[in-house]
């Protein structure tokens, strides 16, 4: 068992356990009594990451996905 102080001011709400490549890791959601920022004036999207696009946008913007491999694999050719 471990335990720990908590860093910031509130009190535990939820907390998720997961393993990640070996490795176990605890993400918190930490209530502490403050109000939520209010929202910013402009319009508002939502993003969809994956597939072969780095990220399309609801409104139709595409975003695409970088592709550096095959520039390094060349720079790396070069150096070695």
């Amino acid at each position: 068992m471990m335990t720990k102080e908590l860093r910031w001011p509130g009190s535990i709400r939820e907390v998720a356990v997961n393993p990640t490549a070996g490795t176990w890791f605890a993400c918190f959601a930490i209530e502490d009594g403050q109000d939520p920022p209010p929202l910013k004036d402009g319009p508002i999207i939502g993003v969809d990451f994956g597939g072969g696009k780095l990220a399309v946008c609801s409104d139709g913007t595409v975003v695409e996905n970088p592709k550096p491999l095959p520039g390094m694999l060349k720079h790396l050719r070069q150096v070695g």
